[in-house]
């Protein structure tokens, strides 16, 4: 077995190691971290380039690439600044549920703007029990937020 990178996987970790090199700046993030403010603009940016939702399947605006080259971008990403890096990677996270349990009128409605900048996908958890299970916890919430409008105080997609 090959574990290899192919030659496509590494012209992404080195567009994703570039834009991180260019845009990551460390005076930047420490300002952001301490004043809590998102980078905007680096995730547009990031966005624009097709880094976000690389995993999305093309009718989705993504790139119908797979899960590892999603890695290898949040890789490169985290590895110049992990606060940037994990901002910018994680604005389409709660859009998984989307993407592997959603109706295909929510991937339509909600994956394209995710990837293409306009929306950041998002989900907490509200821990009313706090002997529930973690896996209850984290998994519920996440299905409710995919299917309903809203679940008490959660608000969903």
């Amino acid at each position: 077995m090959d574990f290899e990178l192919t030659k496509s996987q590494k012209e992404i970790q080195k567009a994703a190691g570039e834009f991180a090199r260019g845009e990551f700046d460390k005076e930047r993030a420490l300002e952001m971290d301490k004043k809590y403010e998102f980078p905007t603009k680096t995730w547009k940016k990031a966005c624009g380039l097709g880094f976000v939702g690389v995993h999305f399947p093309e009718e989705y605006f993504g790139q119908d690439l797979g899960v590892l080259e999603n890695v290898i971008i949040a890789d490169e990403f985290c590895a110049r600044d992990s606060s940037i890096g994990s901002a910018v990677i994680l604005s389409a996270f709660a859009s998984e549920c989307v993407l592997r349990f959603g109706s295909e009128e929510l991937k339509q409605r909600f994956l394209p703007p995710v990837a293409e900048g306009k929306i950041i996908s998002g989900w907490r958890i509200r821990f009313r029990n706090p002997k529930c299970d973690y896996f209850l916890c984290v998994l519920l919430p996440c299905l409710a937020g995919c299917f309903t409008k809203s679940l008490g105080n959660f608000t969903s997609l």
